[in-house]
């Protein structure tokens, strides 16, 4: 019966009127032809017509059913994502020229699929590598609104909204950043956003919440054509440093005025900040006890003590 799958529609819906047609005509003609061609004979003709052609007609229609239902389950298979499920597409009619279609299709489709899914483990694996770095980072969309957000950020803001009593600047809480446009954080939100839709190089800029202080270092995403993808953002956390500059302003000061017993605080300081506080206070108890020495030999000097010596190197 393959040989119903050469038929064209339109051939599929012929055939059984031909069938029927020389079904009738074949007692039909002999009758005729020998000048009895009665009632009887035609209704026989008639009845061996209409139960061919319909015959015919119910073999067509179960075998396009059957064609039909091939491409039915590899659609199904499709929508379930298995490309595995391979259909016969036979026949030169319009079903298997729909068949093949389909075919092409599902190896397009499983083309695809393999590509998006290596693209998306190997964003997986970038995600995973950024949720465990301990830079703090951010990634918006083109129109500046946030759409990833990392671990160490997420810590980051947590730590600067308790500082704030509970809430960053808007109200918004360091779980509801990924979503927002990042200008929430500037007093004038519309300015920030247009230097931001502008940015072509690194773009830095410092912003205090609560008692922390950080600075951000925002960088354009650019793809392969040119156009912007988005932006990067780079928190840097400097409350250290910028708590440490002031005591060392204010170090210095006392020195000049002529005040050598202050010192910078380590409570709370670690790593380099705590090694550059703890080498000043040294750096000063040295310079305090030289001063102390010259000051004690010149007043021995002014009393006409000579005997008196610096102590110290």
């Amino acid at each position: 019966m393959k040989w119903l799958d050469s038929l064209p529609l339109a051939g599929a819906f012929i055939l059984p009127l031909l069938v029927a047609l020389v079904l009738f005509l074949l007692p039909v003609l002999p009758a005729l032809s020998a000048g009895a061609a009665g009632p009887v004979v035609l209704s026989a003709a008639l009845g061996l017509a209409l139960v061919g052609g319909l015959a015919t007609a119910v073999a067509l229609a179960r075998r396009q059913r059957a064609r039909l239902a091939l491409a039915l389950r590899g659609a199904a298979a499709v929508s379930e994502g298995r490309f595995d499920a391979r259909i016969e597409a036979s026949g030169r009619d319009e079903i298997g020229a729909l068949l093949r279609a389909f075919v092409r299709m599902q190896d397009s489709l499983a083309l695809r699929c393999d590509a998006e899914r290596e693209i998306a483990e190997r964003n997986l694996r970038i995600r995973n590598a950024l949720d465990t770095a301990r830079v703090s980072l951010m990634l918006a969309d083109p129109e500046g609104v946030i759409t990833y957000m990392n671990a160490s950020a997420h810590t980051m803001l947590q730590r600067a909204e308790r500082s704030m009593g509970g809430s960053l600047p808007g109200g918004v809480r360091a779980s509801e950043i990924v979503g927002r446009h990042f200008d929430f954080f500037h007093r004038d939100p519309e300015a920030q956003r247009a230097r931001i839709a502008a940015l072509r190089t690194t773009y830095l800029a410092e912003i205090r919440l609560g008692e922390f202080a950080f600075q951000l270092v925002l960088n354009p995403v650019i793809d392969g054509e040119g156009r912007r993808a988005g932006t990067v953002l780079e928190w840097h956390d400097r409350t250290e440093e910028v708590a440490l500059r002031g005591e060392l302003g204010a170090l210095v000061e006392a020195a000049v005025a002529g005040d050598f017993t202050h010192r910078i605080a380590i409570d709370g300081k670690s790593g380099f900040f705590l090694q550059l506080a703890q080498g000043l206070n040294r750096l000063m108890e040295v310079i305090s006890g030289s001063v102390e020495d010259v000051a004690r030999v010149l007043d021995a000097v002014a009393r006409g003590d000579l005997t008196e010596q610096v102590a110290g190197e």
